[in-house]
């Protein structure tokens, strides 16, 4: 049985840089930049106010910045985006 990737709760606020070398999933707030080497999951309640680069990212709350991933951007019915995607496959899921 694997572990939960760690999560950025939504009582928790971060500015600046944030790097991660596993998966993530935020559920906070951050302004600046994310970098994650492997999946970034944006929770419901989060809000990322940044330039987001992961492997893989599914967004399910609020991003406001460009989004760039290595494979793909998933963009779930609450999903909301303000900015670029770039990726080999964006999908958007109902």
């Amino acid at each position: 049985m694997s572990a939960s990737p760690p999560q950025l709760p939504p009582s928790v606020r971060f500015t600046g840089s944030l790097e991660s070398n596993g998966p993530l999933v935020v559920a906070g707030r951050i302004e600046g930049a994310v970098f994650v080497a492997g999946l970034l999951v944006v929770a419901p309640s989060a809000v990322i106010v940044a330039e987001v680069r992961a492997q893989r990212v599914e967004v399910r709350g609020v991003v406001l910045g460009n989004i760039s991933a290595e494979d793909a951007i998933i963009l779930c019915a609450s999903a909301r985006v303000v900015g670029e995607l770039r990726a080999p496959r964006v999908e958007v899921a109902g």
